[in-house]
């Protein structure tokens, strides 16, 4: 059995520090946490400078829900770490966890702090330290479609991070799968089901759903780590106006294998389908109403073969599709007919990438080609209806291609510990193909090829202990799909990364100053600025709507951690925005006004609170500063309570989720005039075995 070999190992070595780690992981799984301590405790007398003691103590006290020990063990393995040379070693860490020292403060949202710790240990060739970049979370105060995350095609994916995802698996492809049961040390052999249920209540629509998953790692035929899951959510009703019924169906894939003690490989597949059927207003049995479907597909494959250590080289693609129609009827009044207006909208991308990197002592480099060759095709169609049968129809087509090949190098140096330096070097060729009838934001943009030289140089420094400066700048070319395996934070900084897209150029500087005051007191402050010829601004559905012109973007931030012990943590963020740009008015003319959508004011104050009976909580107040939206008119302040709780008993076989989104139902305007959502309440139970 496992405990038999565990005690014959550290019999036969009694010095080994790490066969007494790995016993203490079985007593873990036998149900003797009490056991289980003492021989971390053998472990740090025989190597008392030994890093994973402590992780290993963060990882079991995250695992009771003690975010104080785990705190408290994560900044002495910080301190080990650093005392060793700052090289980080992986403890079983994997995409959902990102490094154990991070998560430790994430656990109480101290994210700040957890960007902080994740940063310190970064290191170009552990696959934790990219799970950190992209779980960290996205600037405070940015809307969802103004900070250039979430760009899907359609999946829900967030393209930006799951760049750096599979960054980290293909270092290490078994980190695909994830044990929320069980506590790991170690890449095992394991399997794990889940089956759950939510229900959704939005707008006095109730969603309910179900998914499954199952994740585990198997060593036949050779070691592969998977996670597949499955989600249905509806159909959902409503009696009144808008939405009838509505089905939406995913599935996602994870996939790493390692054949071979060199060679690796990784997949990741999401599928999604949608169907939402409206009527109208009032509902009109001769009207058919509105009928949207929506099919999308995301796929990415890598093949890595390692040399030796720290010298790797990867190669591998990946495709996307979108197909989107909708069917709107709208009846003409009392003289009888209607209009008909339907839309289909098809976008693919297909990506390729070759990169290899190499370790050379303190300089770590990585150079690389990548192609990407985007496709998109709109028909927007007209059809009248007389009250005779008659038609009449007009149709408006439009036609893009954005094509986009890089070539890139990129060199990290750390010369001593207080210092790192790093830059990127990239050739870039675009081309870009307009034909038919574009939107109206899109005025202006015009089909041609050109080339450009992108760079970006970086440095960090600790003057004293505690007391980390960071700058960047950037000039670069927009992407056309936020999709990359090349190095996409620079001494740990990564600017906003902005919707800019046609291969539109743009500078960003930032700077960053975070602080560790006291073992309980954490401080950051940000500055930020970004100049762009062309500001491209999408809707949520990833439609261009409008855009600015000869743009420039400004915001300060700062955010305050405190971890009062208690298993209790406060965070407060604040960010100011100001921006000036070329912005459409209701009449069709340029006037200097701010981006739309971004607010100037943002604030945010929450409170998170552990229980060792698994129990966690989140409370959170959140102020949206005034905005000018569409036309350049404004949208008045939003604040919004916001609750989380988390419950997972009976050894975490159970797991019960509650949240509630503008908890008080505060009147909350998306554009002037028109309601956004009011309070969103979603409630799940999943059991795992």
């Amino acid at each position: 059995t496992a405990l038999e070999e565990g005690l014959a190992a550290s019999a036969d070595n009694p010095a080994y520090s790490r066969a007494l780690l790995q016993l203490s992981e079985t007593f873990y799984a036998l149900g003797q946490p009490a056991v289980a301590l003492q021989q971390l405790d053998a472990a740090d007398r025989l190597d008392p400078m030994s890093p994973l003691t402590p992780l290993a103590r963060a990882a079991s006290a995250l695992y009771y829900y003690r975010a104080d020990e785990a705190i408290s063990a994560s900044r002495e393995a910080m301190r080990r770490f650093r005392a060793r040379g700052g090289i980080y070693s992986s403890l079983s860490e994997n995409r959902e966890t990102g490094s154990y020292v991070a998560r430790s403060f994430r656990f109480l949202d101290l994210d700040g702090w957890g960007r902080y710790y994740g940063d310190r240990v970064f290191d170009s060739f552990t696959a934790s330290s990219y799970f950190d970049q992209a779980i960290n979370n996205a600037p405070a105060g940015l809307p969802a479609q103004l900070n250039g995350r979430g760009a899907s095609f359609g999946t829900g994916t967030d393209l930006t991070a799951l760049s750096s995802f599979l960054q980290g698996m293909t270092l290490e492809p078994l980190e695909a799968a994830y044990s929320e049961r069980r506590l790991q040390f170690a890449n095992e052999a394991f399997r794990e089901y889940t089956l759950g249920t939510r229900i959704a209540s939005r707008n006095g629509v109730t969603e309910p759903g179900i998914f499954g998953r199952i994740d585990g790692i198997t060593n036949l035929p050779v070691p592969i780590g998977f996670s597949v899951s499955i989600e249905k959510a509806g159909p959902n009703f409503r009696d009144d106006t808008g939405l009838a019924r509505s089905d939406n169906y995913m599935a996602t894939a994870w996939l790493g294998a390692e054949l071979t003690p060199y060679d690796k490989l990784v997949f990741f597949g999401r599928a999604r389908q949608v169907r939402n059927r409206f009527h109208e207003v009032p509902p009109d049995p001769a009207i058919a109403g509105r009928i949207d479907r929506n099919d999308a597909a995301t796929s990415f494959a890598f093949y890595t073969h390692d040399f030796g250590y720290r010298n790797a080289l990867t190669i591998g693609g990946g495709i996307g599709r979108e197909y989107l129609a909708s069917d709107d009827r709208l009846g003409t009044g009392a003289g009888g007919g209607y209009v008909i207006n339907p839309v289909r909208r098809r976008n693919d991308f297909d990506f390729a990438s070759i990169s290899y990197a190499r370790g050379l002592g303190r300089l770590d480099l990585e150079a690389g080609a990548e192609a990407i060759w985007s496709r998109s095709h709109e028909r927007l169609s007209t059809i009248a209806v007389s009250p005779s049968g008659a038609q009449s129809q007009t149709d408006a087509i439009g036609r893009i291609r954005d094509n986009q090949q890089r070539i890139y190098l990129d060199a990290r140096y750390a010369p001593f510990g207080p210092l790192i330096l790093q830059a990127q070097l990239a050739y870039v060729a675009s081309s870009l193909r307009l034909a038919g009838t574009q939107p109206r934001a899109l005025a202006g943009l015009t089909s041609g090829s050109h080339e450009r030289v992108d760079y970006q140089i970086g440095a960090a420094y600790e003057p004293v202990p505690g007391q980390w400066l960071r700058a960047v700048y950037a000039s670069k070319t927009g992407p056309v799909v936020p999709f990359t395996l090349a190095p996409t934070v620079t001494a740990g900084l990564q600017p906003d990364l902005a919707p800019v897209r046609f291969s539109l150029p743009y500078d960003s500087f930032m700077a960053r100053w975070e602080s560790e005051w006291t073992g309980h007191v954490f401080t950051s402050i940000d500055y930020q600025r970004q100049t762009f010829d062309r500001y491209i601004v999408p809707a949520f559905d990833g439609r261009i709507i409008t855009s600015t012109s000869d743009t420039r973007l400004d915001r300060i931030s700062g955010a305050l951690n405190l971890w009062f012990t208690g298993n209790i943590g406060l965070v407060l963020n604040y960010a100011y925005s100001d921006s000036r740009g070329g912005v459409p008015n209701a009449a069709g003319n340029l006037v200097r006004s701010q981006i739309p959508f971004l607010p100037r004011h943002f604030g945010k104050v929450a409170v998170s609170w552990a229980s060792p009976a698994r129990l966690s909580a989140t409370l959170s107040q959140n102020f949206i500063g005034g905005r000018r939206v569409l036309q350049d008119r404004p949208v008045e302040d939003i604040t919004t309570t916001d609750f989380e709780l988390v419950w997972e008993p009976w050894d975490r076989r159970l797991r019960f989720d509650l949240t509630a989104a503008n908890l008080f139902n505060r009147r909350v305007n998306e554009l002037a005039g028109m309601p956004g959502n009011g309070r969103d309440i979603l409630a799940s139970a999943r059991i795992r075995f």
